[in-house]
């Protein structure tokens, strides 16, 4: 989807995500399903230029973040999941 994403600059009501250095940037591509189920900051598939995908979930999806706030979440303050971002596959 692309009218219905996240328009970026607020995150979810969580602490971890409230500390991050930056907002989160604006989704250009987001989510699997429903497009009214798909405008959340972590539904996002593609970011607006200079941000990259955080991955939170097995179908790819995630956050738009900086580069700073990449860092914060991997090395600052070690986000994982119970599943392996690496291997995400993306819902067809």
């Amino acid at each position: 989807h692309e009218e219905t994403c996240f328009d970026g600059n607020s995150w979810p009501n969580d602490e971890v995500y409230r500390n991050a250095p930056s907002m989160p940037g604006k989704c250009v591509h987001c989510g699997h399903g429903d497009k009214q189920c798909t405008n959340n900051a972590h539904d996002c598939l593609s970011c607006e230029d200079g941000y990259e995908i955080f991955v939170t979930f097995k179908d790819c999806s995630g956050f738009c973040v900086d580069a700073e706030t990449m860092y914060y979440f991997t090395d600052i303050v070690n986000i994982e999941f119970p599943w392996d971002t690496e291997q995400c596959k993306l819902w067809n």
